[in-house]
This record gives structure tokens, C-alpha cells and sequence, in this order.
């Protein structure tokens, strides 16, 4: 009796074979990996299964190592902090070219804030009466 294969099975089969595959890359285990694949493009799972296993016993047993990755060289990562010092002055000299809001003195600030365009005078809530405003200079000394 055959025992029913399910793809989740197969999937994580193919993911350790890959694994070990990427730890000892031996060129029949990769063969079989590939044999495998194609037995997934055609949905034959029961055979997929099969090559991923000797895949994975195949490269496990290998005695061929990966070869090591190569370490970025330290002038790439020494130019970085150049490279954000360049983008921290321009962002300032942008912020050197937006004009400076200059504030209004208080003692002549009778409306609290513009009035918009679609607000006629009845309706207009940030107008100061003089009586508020000069409490408002008592209160904070004029600041």
C-alpha cells in the first residue's frame, strides 16, 4: 500500500535539501534537487519526495564545503558617513533658503490668526476685541 504524499511535505523536504544543499553544495545532490523540481512542475509528489531526501542525505554525506563569502572591503563603509554629512548640509542649506516666519508685536495683534477667505466679518472668532487684548498684555507683560 502507498502512503499518500502531501505537498506540505514535500515543500519543507525540498527547504532541508536546499539547506544542506547551500552548506555542501555537491553537484549530484544539486542534480537531484533539480530532478525534484521538475518532478514538482509536473505534480508528481511521491517522487519529488524521493529526490529531495537523497538530495539531502547526498549533500549531508559530501565532504565539498561552501565557499566563504567574501567581507565588504572597509573603504565602502569609511565613505558612508560622507555621504550622510553631504546629505545633512543639504538638507540645512534648504532649510537656509525657506523664509523665517517673523512674529507680529503683541501689542498691535488684534486678529489671532489670518482670516480665511471664505469667513466674512460677522463670523470671524479670532478677532480680538481691545479690552482682551490689553488684558492679554497685562497678563503676560506684553511678550
Amino acid at each position: 500500500m502507498t502512503e499518500e504524499v502531501s505537498k506540505a511535505a514535500v515543500k519543507k523536504a525540498k527547504a532541508d535539501a536546499v539547506k544542506s544543499s547551500q552548506k555542501h553544495p555537491d553537484p549530484d545532490g544539486l542534480g537531484l534537487i533539480e530532478q525534484g523540481n521538475k518532478a514538482m512542475d509536473e505534480k508528481d509528489l511521491a517522487s519529488a519526495m524521493s529526490f529531495y531526501l537523497k538530495a539531502k542525505a547526498c549533500c549531508d554525506a559530501s565532504p565539498v564545503e561552501a565557499a566563504p563569502k567574501e567581507k565588504k572591503k572597509p573603504s565602502s563603509a569609511a565613505s558612508a558617513p560622507t555621504a550622510v554629512a553631504s546629505k545633512v548640509a543639504a538638507v540645512e542649506s534648504e532649510e537656509e533658503k525657506k523664509a523665517k516666519l517673523q512674529l507680529r508685536d503683541p501689542r498691535s495683534n488684534m486678529q489671532a490668526k489670518p482670516l480665511r477667505e471664505d469667513v466674512d466679518q460677522q463670523h470671524n472668532y479670532a478677532l480680538n476685541s481691545e479690552a482682551m487684548l490689553n488684558e492679554h498684555l497685562r497678563h503676560t507683560g506684553g511678550i
